[in-house]
């Protein structure tokens, strides 16, 4: 969003950003930024994250698991600024998912001014605890296992939020989240399990919105070991297990049974017309068939 456009080299290698204008930084009470959004201050975000040399790379731990599990640091070679509006993000590979990567909410754009004046202070590990950044909301007070308390951003560039403040219960104490909804504690529940499911929609007072997930569960066999080495015992296991019945009791009616690895709302989603979801019959005749098991000793 902070882009207002984009392009692609032709082998898929290098992406190219043009900035939008008039994006401010948050003001705070622990800092006053001097200037508007630059290319500079992306670049510093996101060399953090894949130059060890970085001044910030190993603040608060210097671990980044959603960047680690795709490989971001292998993805990325460079990250430079040919001017104040343009950034430019060097591939060692193409990668199609690289920009839905920076639509993530985890590739944030901080203030550099802001970590100058942190490290100048001698207190890098504010700019997580205390960031500045050019979203609608800043963060106003942060207590770890209790409570976040975001204010409204007045100076966003898409204008200020209609809501002043955003407190965000991070809490595991007390009788739970889906208590607080219905007590009236708490206006939103996030992604409530599914077992709380029923009793929310039998409340006339909540709106149950939903969407189907981008995720698929399944059975993971290792092939290394003797007996799982053969299909026909892995096509049995398959075979036995009633997805049906996970479904209503694991996933309360939530779920629909997989006919490919990739779930339907995926744009590579093919479902294959041939698989068989649940068979136990013809499960106990493949494993009435002989295999072969060879054990090294």
């Amino acid at each position: 969003m902070l882009a207002e456009s984009w392009n692609v080299s032709e082998d898929g290698k290098t992406y190219t950003f043009k900035l939008r204008k008039g994006v401010n930084f948050q003001v705070t009470d622990w800092f006053v930024p001097h200037r508007e959004m630059t290319a500079e201050d992306v670049v510093f975000s996101f060399r953090r994250l894949i130059d060890p040399n970085h001044p910030f790379h190993l603040v608060s731990g210097g671990q980044y698991p959603w960047f680690d599990s795709t490989d971001f640091i292998g993805l990325v070679e460079n990250v430079d600024a040919p001017d104040d509006e343009t950034v430019r993000f060097t591939l060692s590979r193409p990668d199609v998912s690289f920009l839905a990567t920076l639509a993530t909410s985890y590739a944030v754009v901080l203030s550099k001014e802001y970590g100058e004046y942190l490290l100048a202070e001698n207190r890098p590990g504010e700019i997580d605890t205390k960031p500045v950044g050019t979203g609608p909301f800043f963060v106003d007070d942060y207590h770890p296992g209790d409570y976040i308390r975001l204010r409204r951003n007045w100076s966003y560039w898409q204008g200020a939020a209609s809501m002043e403040q955003v407190v965000l219960d991070i809490s595991s104490r007390g009788t739970g989240n889906l208590a607080k909804l219905l007590t009236g504690e708490c206006d939103v529940l996030p992604s409530p399990v599914a077992s709380q499911l029923p009793i929310i929609r039998s409340r006339t007072e909540f709106n149950l919105s939903s969407q189907t997930g981008m995720n698929t569960a399944y059975l993971a066999l290792d092939t290394r070991h003797p007996a799982l080495s053969e299909l026909e015992v892995r096509k049995a296991v398959s075979l036995a297990i009633n997805r049906s019945n996970l479904i209503s009791s694991v996933y309360y009616g939530t779920g629909a049974e997989a006919g490919a690895l990739l779930p339907p709302n995926s744009w590579a989603h093919k479902p294959d017309s041939d698989v068989k979801i649940y068979d136990p019959k013809l499960a106990k005749v493949l494993m009435q068939k002989p295999v072969t098991v060879t054990v090294s000793t």
